[in-house]
């Protein structure tokens, strides 16, 4: 399997079923889809550094961007900032470091 190549069973296990948990809570809350987007980004991007997938940061930069959006429609100003102003700009300086 390609895109799994060197992964543990146990990491595909884990992942296809937390996307699942995902989507269940997306219909269950009645979560927006950039919710949804968000926190399968977030969760895609924390999978991928841990095994050392450089396509960690394409998937944080969507998740600091949706996130920042979200905090700051919920008036998470610190949240939004963060987000914004500090996680997204590094993914391009670890994207950039990586290679």
């Amino acid at each position: 399997m390609g895109i799994f190549k060197n992964w543990t069973r146990f990491e595909i296990v884990w992942l296809i079923t937390f996307t699942l948990v995902n989507i269940y809570l997306f219909f269950a809350w009645s979560d927006s889809l950039l919710g949804l987007i968000s926190s399968i980004s977030g969760m895609l991007c924390v999978v991928l550094v841990a095994n050392g997938k450089i396509a960690n940061y394409y998937f944080g930069i969507v998740q600091t961007l949706s996130y920042a959006y979200i905090a700051y429609g919920y008036g998470l100003y610190g949240e939004a900032m963060l987000n914004a102003l500090f996680y997204f700009p590094m993914q391009f300086i670890g994207i950039y470091l990586w290679r």
